[in-house]
């Protein structure tokens, strides 16, 4: 899984996600929405339209949330690719 978040010329958030394994690549995410270290986005083109909600850990290479799809959810963590 991989999460890729650009802050455009015009300084709105946009990213895309991919999920490698099931053939999704760079699908744009929607939403975006942050508040300090908080952030959220949507997935609108996957079945039971996920969403992602979660923080940025302090060390600033750690982002742990819950992902909710179809009225369940589950814990996740994305960390930082390794040279960014």
């Amino acid at each position: 899984l991989a999460v890729t978040l650009e802050e455009t010329a015009d300084g709105v958030l946009a990213g895309t996600l991919s999920i490698p394994e099931q053939g999704a690549e760079a699908q744009p995410l929607v939403g975006i929405e942050t508040r300090g270290a908080e952030i959220g986005f949507g997935l609108p083109r996957q079945p039971g339209k996920p969403v992602f909600r979660g923080a940025l850990a302090g060390d600033g290479q750690t982002l742990r949330g819950t992902l909710t799809q179809q009225g369940l959810s589950f814990p996740f963590v994305l960390r930082r690719a390794t040279g960014r």
